[in-house]
């Protein structure tokens, strides 16, 4: 059970930066993909999806409007645990990215896109590999805030491989780019002091850990408030690192608030929750309640399987290594 909490630190922090990666359609009113966007970042995804085919079907748009339509619904789709459609979305962005000028910071972002959603299906390697790429791009234009979101993402999937000496690498470039820029703001900070959380974990250093969760909570919690997915998620790891130092009844609140969070925003039906219940069983697990954890790990994996659908190449590392 200790490698299901390493994979559940990875969907968590990738879904942060407005999932992940940054949602980079301008924000102006003459901006058809707006309330998509809006709908992307409010975990609203069946309606986004909804409304960008709406506006795919109904209007003319230009290659580039047509690109970053095709993100946001690979990003709405890869949020509903629909991973072959948001893969072939993200593959169509990149070829009309590439059409008219050289690889762009746009373009580097769909690549990250797309890496989030290979390691989302086990596949690390190519997700670092495509990060890399991504990297290169940001660091050849001097973009200071996507160099340190690259970083991060990168030093996220490295650490979901178990190469903590590359993670911890990425994650302190990732902090010193940050440095030389005003272009990041609550979001950035606390998937970087989670990733400071993950680190500490992995060198039993419990109580740090839950320091670091504990900010990234506060973080989000002054961005976006309590009635966000990202808090939810946030007192999910913050439960499970208080259950680690030995704090199991705070640390069952936590994962409880976290859960009832992710209901009331997301809803119970989706992917983030599921895992979710797959946390508090593990976290029943530690209190000593065996058969109830049990049989809600076996009823929650059973769902996530349905809903997956053999979608993963390796979904029961993913989905059972929550940290």
């Amino acid at each position: 059970m200790m490698a299901f909490m390493g994979a559940f630190r990875t969907l968590v922090i990738s879904l942060v930066l407005g999932g992940g990666f940054v949602l980079w359609c301008q924000s102006n009113a003459e901006n058809p993909l707006e309330e998509a966007k809006r709908l992307d970042q409010q975990g609203q995804f069946t309606k986004a999806i909804e409304e960008v085919l709406r506006i795919m079907n109904s209007r003319h748009l230009s290659d580039s409007q047509l690109s970053r339509a095709f993100v946001l619904l690979g990003y709405a789709y890869q949020e509903e645990g629909e991973f072959k459609q948001a893969q072939r979305a993200y593959e169509r962005a990149l070829p009309l990215l590439q059409m008219h000028q050289a690889p762009s910071d746009e373009y580097a972002e769909a690549l990250e896109s797309l890496a989030d959603l290979y390691q989302k299906m086990g596949n690390a390697k190519a997700a670092v590999k495509l990060g890399r790429q991504a990297l290169g791009i940001y660091e050849s234009t001097s973009q200071h805030a996507s160099v340190a979101r690259a970083c991060r993402n990168l030093a996220m999937w490295e650490l979901s491989e178990g190469r903590r000496k590359d993670g911890s690498k990425y994650l302190a470039q990732a902090i010193e780019e940050a440095k030389n820029t005003q272009d990041l703001d609550e979001d950035f900070f606390a998937a970087v002091s989670s990733t400071q959380g993950w680190l500490e974990k992995l060198a039993g250093n419990f109580t740090a850990e839950a320091d670091y969760d504990q900010r990234a909570v506060d973080l989000w919690i002054r961005k976006h408030g309590e009635e966000y997915m990202d808090t939810g998620w946030g007192y999910l790891l913050l439960g499970d690192a208080h259950i680690r130092k030995g704090e199991k009844q705070i640390g069952l609140e936590e994962i409880r608030k976290g859960l009832a969070i992710l209901e009331r925003t997301l809803g119970s039906g989706s992917p983030k929750y599921i895992i979710g219940e797959i946390a508090y069983a593990h976290a029943l697990d530690q209190t000593g309640a065996h058969k109830e954890a049990a049989r809600l790990k076996h009823a929650a994996e059973e769902r996530l399987a349905a809903l997956y659908h053999g979608q993963c190449v390796d979904c029961s590392i993913n989905v059972t290594a929550l940290r």
